[in-house]
């Protein structure tokens, strides 16, 4: 999977180009504009939506009581359990969490490289959307500032 720089945030409508799948990345609250495009994906009048998307969220927090919106992100899962995947990547998880869906450590390449490989993920086909601290940004597509990835 290529990260790219964009020169500027992106404005897309929904159904954001209808990709295959879209790979979302999100740490702390960069969640909020995911789970907004969620919302639109999947909202209450999904028989209406023009989507089919595939969706696998990573959302990186420093620990599970810091985990936002997880009620609503798991009531979606359950609403759609073939086309909406979570996973938490909990960097200083207070307990030991096992299965797929948790995973412990920030979010970095390794990381979605598994997710990637356990969600069949197409990397030729998927949309990555990342959100979050300038830091986490940095960490995965580099400096805005650079052209090239990091």
């Amino acid at each position: 999977m290529t990260f790219w720089q964009i020169p500027k945030n992106i404005k897309e409508q929904y159904p954001f180009g209808n990709p295959k799948t879209i790979l979302m990345l999100a740490a702390g609250t960069g969640i909020t504009p995911m789970f907004q495009a969620l919302q639109r994906m999947f909202g209450k009048d999904e028989d209406d939506k023009e989507s089919n998307s595939v969706v696998v969220l990573v959302f990186g927090c420093h620990s599970e009581s810091d985990i936002y919106l997880k009620t609503e992100l798991e009531q979606l899962k359950e609403r759609y359990p073939n086309r909406l995947n979570i996973v938490y990547a909990i960097s200083s998880p207070k307990k030991q969490r096992s299965g797929s869906h948790f995973k412990i450590g920030r979010i970095n390449k390794k990381m979605i490289d598994d997710v990637c490989c356990t969600s069949n993920i197409d990397r030729n086909t998927c949309q990555a959307w990342v959100c979050g601290p300038p830091e986490f940004y940095n960490d995965l597509c580099g400096p805005r500032e650079e052209k090239e990835l990091s």
